[in-house]
């Protein structure tokens, strides 16, 4: 009776002169003898969230079964650690490589930018500490924009700050206007329309505000040569220079200047200056030939 058990027993688990596994795993075999089971479908590991290869801790991925191993699927690439007050790379850690006491783009608080254009943007103590050039300024008042003003600039002629076109000998065109706070350059051509002999004239004016003293000078020839004409008078005063050229037959008279606005002083900060070239207007001698 013993051995009519046993061998009872053996046949449970001998089916076709193979052993089944007691469930499907992943080894690429065929543990329950039915070929429409998937490899390792009664893993437990299957289907549970998981890390790939990369440097975040981030569970993306999910547990696989490939070629009798369990893997995991997670192909994404690093989630990097960004300053949003998120913890980006799942280490339990939030915006940990950021120093808000002195990264500039993330100053006292993430996405707090400290800017300068003129000159040096600095976090300090997560306040943003800007240092000005020479000649610049913080007008606003704004720690985080830096020094906005560049007042005392001392231009270049590779600077030419803008350029018009206005006609000088007839009406027309005639005006061109630029305002600014800074030193600057600009280049501006009254051209000859007129077929009668007619000069060409123009007036270059330069206003600004009572607490601004800024000077003007106009140069004929080139950018850098000899100064045709120059006004420099006190705080607030208008500055005014005429402009006259020969009209010769037959030749084209265009001319074209250059307008230097110069600071020289200001009592309080930011106030702006108005540039005012017009054509045909002038009278009086020539100035540039």
């Amino acid at each position: 009776m013993v051995g009519m058990r046993s061998h009872w027993r053996l046949a449970l688990v001998v089916v076709a002169g193979c052993y089944s596994h007691p469930y499907e795993i992943c080894d690429g075999k065929d543990n329950d003898h039915d070929p429409d089971t998937p490899d390792g479908f009664e893993e437990q590991e299957l289907g549970e969230p998981c890390d790939g290869i990369d440097a975040d801790e981030c569970m993306e991925g999910s547990t696989v079964c490939v070629d009798g191993r369990l893997v995991c699927n997670d192909s994404t690439s690093d989630s990097v650690e960004v300053c949003d007050h998120q913890d980006n790379d799942c280490n339990g850690m939030v915006d940990e490589i950021f120093d808000l006491d002195t990264d500039v783009t993330n100053c006292g608080s993430c996405n707090t930018e400290c800017t300068n254009a003129n000159g040096l943007a600095e976090c300090t103590a997560g306040q943003c500490t800007p240092t000005c050039e020479a000649g610049a300024v913080d007008c606003n008042g704004n720690k985080y924009d830096g020094c906005e003003v560049f007042r005392d600039r001392n231009p270049s002629c590779l600077e030419i700050a803008g350029t018009g076109d206005i006609v000088g000998d007839s009406s027309g065109n005639n005006v061109v206007m630029f305002t600014g706070t800074d030193e600057a350059i600009y280049q501006v051509t009254l051209r000859e329309v007129s077929t009668a002999d007619s000069t060409v004239r123009g007036t270059i004016e330069l206003s600004m505000a009572g607490d601004l003293d800024v000077d003007l000078y106009v140069y004929c020839d080139s950018c850098d040569g000899a100064i045709m004409g120059s006004s420099r008078n006190a705080m607030g005063i208008t500055e005014t220079v005429p402009f006259a050229a020969p009209d010769i037959s037959n030749i084209n008279d265009d001319h074209t200047i250059w307008v230097e606005v110069r600071y020289v002083n200001q009592t309080t900060c930011g106030s702006k200056w108005t540039l005012k070239v017009t054509g045909n207007t002038a009278s009086g001698g020539i100035t540039c030939r």
